[in-house]
């Protein structure tokens, strides 16, 4: 059986200009996949998502971690009920999030693919995560 690192005339050598070809290949191949996880990294620091309930009353923002950095109510919360309110605003903050994982897709979609292995793990962390109170 032939090795692929066997010289092109069968002699059982190591073919070295086949060995150095096949490393540079890997090199450059490593390199791209490093490039796309950081700029993959860059894109997903800087998202956020933003989402309103249907009454327009309240407001939330998320930050690319899902935390909470905006919470606003409008003039609309007058006469509302406490429960309402409560069960709105975490409504909306799943929704924030769950908007927070459709932009995720879309950049590991960009960046280095949804099939690959990085984007399959970052997109089932924030599917896994969105709408939870995780």
């Amino acid at each position: 059986m032939q090795s692929p690192f066997d010289s092109p005339m069968g002699s059982g050598g190591i073919d070295i200009e086949a060995v150095r070809e096949r490393l540079r290949g890997l090199q450059e191949s490593a390199a791209q996949r490093a490039a796309a996880t950081q700029e993959l990294s860059e894109q997903l620091r800087a998202v956020t998502a933003t989402a309103t309930d249907e009454a327009h009353v309240v407001t939330v923002t998320v930050d690319s971690s899902g935390n909470v950095t905006d919470l606003r109510l409008s003039e609309r919360i007058r006469g509302r009920q406490p429960d309402w309110l409560s069960e709105t605003i975490m409504a909306t903050i799943g929704a924030a999030r769950a908007n927070l994982a459709e932009q995720t897709r879309e950049v590991v979609e960009r960046t280095v693919g949804a099939d690959s292995a990085t984007g399959q793990a970052i997109v089932h962390r924030f599917d896994g995560g969105a709408g939870s109170g995780a």
